[in-house]
C-alpha cells in the first residue's frame, strides 16, 4: 500500500511539469502568431546570410586582385631572382665538397 502512494506522489510532479510545459507551449505559439517574431527572425537571418555571402564574395574578389599585384610585383620578382643566386651559391659550394674516407 505504500508503494503505491509513493508511486502517485513521484509521479504529481513529473504531470505538472507536463501540464506547464504544454501551457507554456501553447501560450508562446499564440504570442508568436499574434507577433509574428519568427517569421520576422527568419527575415532577419536571410538579410545577414545574403549581407555575409555579399561580403565573401567582394573579399574573394578584392584577395585575388591583390594576389595578382602582388605576383606580378617587382619585390617578389627581386626576392625570386636573388632566392635563385643564394641557392646557385650553394649548389657551387656543395660541389667542392669531397668526401674522403677518414677515421669515422
Amino acid at each position: 500500500m505504500a508503494i503505491m502512494g509513493t508511486a502517485i506522489v513521484a509521479i504529481g510532479p513529473v504531470v505538472a511539469a507536463l501540464v506547464v510545459g504544454v501551457g507554456l507551449a501553447i501560450v508562446l505559439d499564440m504570442l508568436d502568431k499574434h507577433f509574428g517574431v519568427t517569421e520576422k527572425l527568419g527575415k532577419l537571418c536571410e538579410e545577414g546570410l545574403d549581407k555575409l555571402k555579399t561580403l565573401t564574395e567582394s573579399a574573394k574578389v578584392a584577395g585575388a586582385a591583390t594576389w595578382h599585384r602582388l605576383e606580378n610585383s617587382g619585390a617578389v620578382r627581386d626576392l625570386s631572382r636573388a632566392s635563385q643566386v643564394s641557392a646557385d651559391w650553394v649548389e657551387r659550394q656543395a660541389s667542392m665538397v669531397r668526401w674522403e674516407m677518414g677515421f669515422l
